[in-house]
């Protein structure tokens, strides 16, 4: 029974030690190669550390930089042509309301970026007709397009049978 109490008095006074110990002192028991004896201490970092360090944190910001700069290149184009799609459909809307003639060419411009035509040929029955309309952007070194095919009715051929 003493052998027990004075092995438990050992561990209280270990753990008493332990608490009371300096973090270097920590440092030295997790990792006793690094703080042996025969080992010199290290005062700070060494230049070889330094410029790993630099380079991979110049790596990190450069993959970051092309990332956002890729993401707002791709924001940009889904921009241009959501605003070129919209502009199809409103050609579309006022060919729907006959402001726009089906068998004639069209073409407009609805915003100083924008420019757009509309085309028709005959569909497969005689009252449709089908309507391509293109809008085009200046994009870069080049152009980009938007291109909305739809079948629209031929008012035409209902006021020539009219006639």
């Amino acid at each position: 029974m003493r052998e027990n109490n004075s092995m438990a008095e050992r561990r209280r006074g270990v753990e008493t030690q332990r608490s009371s110990s300096s973090p270097l002192r920590l440092c030295a028991s997790a990792f006793p190669a690094f703080f042996s004896n025969g080992a010199r201490r290290r005062a700070g970092i060494t230049l070889l550390e330094v410029l790993v360090a630099a380079v991979l944190l110049s790596a990190a910001a450069a993959l970051i930089s092309q990332s956002i700069t890729g993401s707002m290149a791709t924001a940009y184009r889904a921009d241009r042509t959501a605003r070129a799609a919209g502009i199809a459909s409103d050609v579309f809307a006022r060919l729907d309301a006959g402001e726009l003639s089906v068998v004639d060419a069209n073409e407009g411009e609805e915003d100083p970026d924008f420019y757009w035509t509309l085309d028709s040929e005959t569909g497969d029955q005689t009252d449709l007709r089908i309507v391509t309309v293109v809008v085009q952007w200046p994009e870069g070194a080049g152009i980009g397009s938007f291109e909305a095919v739809r079948y629209v009715y031929d008012r035409t051929v209902e006021e020539e049978e009219t006639e």
